[in-house]
């Protein structure tokens, strides 16, 4: 044989003991052969050096990553074998054992809430998490709770993208890139995620840092015709909250004060939307882990330190646009009366224009605005028709609370010589205000309103082509503006058909920003004690 080669043997080796003493140069090899005494094969083993004797590697113990994965039905038993690399081929010598896959205790609820449902495009998505109320484990555990998030099928079904404006152009995190549970930052929770939120009248707890894992593909099978089968690529995102200061099974309600009721967290990312998305499949399942020993685990988690887990499934599915439909070209959105025909007094704005108000509800003291929508397609001959749907997201979510549903009031005004007609003898568009997290658990909630749903009338004119720089105007009233002050952004608009089928979307032609109330100005302690700082953390304390 050759000298230069290895062999991995999988049978179990034992030392020989010779009158009761051990012998540590002898191993025995339980295989036998038959025939007479004598008659069985010599072996000789030599290094490669050529010198008599070999090296020897113990391979009795089974050592892996924390993470297996099985590709098939939960209640199905899989067998581990031995195996090695052999003259190029992975090769199946025995049997080690067998393993049985089972799904962790159910969380409340997890949601993947799309903004736009067109495939291809990239806009917000929230990952909403619901923590089983009571859940002892949030209380009482004393190591740190991660929060781990899996994207089943990145350029499939949901990709997630990194941070930033919209009107950038946003990517991935390169494929091979990671960052390990040690290097773990919030400045990485910034680069993940646009925005955080809870219904928790504490805030959102202040995480640790946060940290990512490479793209995962799995091995392709081989299909009938000799082909590779198509795999999804997956990836995981992690966030680490402190011990006992981080997620919780019972919150009290910031808009309900001292009422306890259900928590509910909302983790908001740029994503692009794949045309696999379905409500029945997941887009990305929720782990909440106890990241300390096994000791530290015990009584509130399962063998593999899972507390709870979340079926993340899409609220509404990715749909095509069509060209055959109504696309959105832009959408101007302003102040009351700033809109007129056939000219836009965003046209051309690069600065954003503040928010303010019209003005202030008594007794509420809400600040209220009056807005102008106007929608343009980009086919003059594929115009926007009645009954079609005109959503608005506002951002950030967490901020916005655009009033109550009864509040909402929205006209529609033609350009000359058409109707508006919503066939009831008026001009009325159908307005509703309604949350992002719409649908599921969280809507059993007082969530904040952050969602603009306007609806064309039944009996209105569409714009013919040749009238293609007039557009209807939609006059909404009564919109609360934010308390809280945000940076410049734009915000998204989606138009689907009478049908609620081939979305389109856009951003609105020029970025907004809101200046906080000075009552909304506030501070809270984040950390006490060290925080790794020394008792002089500023600069100019330093040499």
């Amino acid at each position: 044989d050759d000298p230069l080669s290895t062999r991995m043997l999988w049978n179990r080796v034992s030392y020989v003991r010779r009158f009761g003493e051990l012998v540590t140069y002898e191993l025995t090899v339980p295989v036998g052969w038959p025939g007479e005494e004598g008659s069985q094969p010599l072996f000789g083993v030599a290094d490669p050096g050529g010198l008599p004797g070999a090296s020897w590697v113990v391979r009795s113990r089974l050592r892996t990553r924390r993470e297996i994965k099985a590709a098939g039905p939960e209640d199905r038993v899989y067998k581990l074998c031995w195996a090695a690399q052999d003259e190029g081929k992975q090769k199946y010598y025995a049997d080690v054992g067998e393993i049985k896959f089972r799904n962790p205790i159910g969380m409340q609820e997890a949601k993947v809430y799309l903004t736009t449902q067109e495939v291809g495009a990239t806009a917000p998505a929230v990952l909403s998490m619901t923590p089983v109320r009571g859940h002892q484990a949030y209380r009482n555990l004393e190591a740190p709770i991660v929060l781990r998030i899996l994207f089943r099928d990145t350029l499939g079904k949901l990709e997630p993208l990194v941070s930033g404006e919209l009107t950038e152009d946003l990517e991935p995190i390169d494929p091979e890139d990671e960052v390990l549970p040690a290097g773990a930052s919030q400045a990485i929770c910034g680069r993940l995620f646009a925005e955080m939120w809870t219904n928790d009248m504490g805030g959102f707890p202040l995480p640790r840092g946060c940290y990512y894992g490479p793209l995962h593909e799995d091995l392709p099978g081989i299909l009938p015709d000799g082909s590779l089968e198509t795999v999804p690529a997956y990836r995981e995102y992690f966030v680490v909250f402190e011990p006992k200061a981080g997620l919780k099974a019972e919150c009290r309600d910031a808009r309900q004060p001292g009422r306890a009721t259900l928590c509910v967290y909302m983790f908001v990312l740029n994503a692009r939307v794949g045309g696999d998305l379905r409500i029945d499949e997941e887009a990305a399942g929720m782990y909440t882990l106890c990241d300390g020993s096994a000791s530290a685990c015990s009584g509130f988690t399962d063998m593999a330190n899972v507390i709870e887990y979340g079926e993340g499934l899409p609220s509404r599915p990715g749909l095509q646009s069509s060209s055959e439909a109504a696309r959105l070209r832009r959408v101007d959105v302003a102040p009351r009366g700033a809109l007129k025909w056939g000219w836009n007094a965003t046209e051309g704005l690069e600065d954003p224009l503040e928010l303010l108000p019209d003005y202030i509800e008594e007794g509420t003291l809400r600040e209220l605005i009056d807005l102008d929508i106007r929608a343009w397609t980009r086919d003059p001959t594929r115009p926007i028709q009645r009954e079609s749907t005109l959503k608005v997201w506002f951002t950030p979510f967490g901020a916005w609370d655009l009033g109550f549903a009864e509040d909402c009031e929205a006209l529609c005004e033609p350009p000359e010589g058409l109707s508006c007609s919503d066939g009831r003898g008026g001009n009325k568009s159908t307005c509703s205000l309604i949350s992002v997290m719409e649908g599921g658990t969280a809507s059993q909630l007082l969530l904040p309103k952050n969602v603009l749903w306007l609806v064309y009338p039944k009996a209105m004119d569409t714009i013919p082509s040749n009238r293609s720089k007039e557009s209807h105007l939609l006059r909404v009233s009564k919109l609360a503006l934010p308390s809280e002050g945000f940076f410049p952004r734009h915000f998204l608009a989606q138009i689907t058909d009478a049908n609620n089928e081939f979305p389109s979307s856009a951003l609105l032609s020029v970025g907004y920003k809101r200046i906080p109330l000075l009552s909304t100005m506030r501070g809270s302690i984040l950390v006490e004690g060290q925080a790794a700082s020394g008792p002089e953390p500023f600069v100019e304390y330093r040499e």
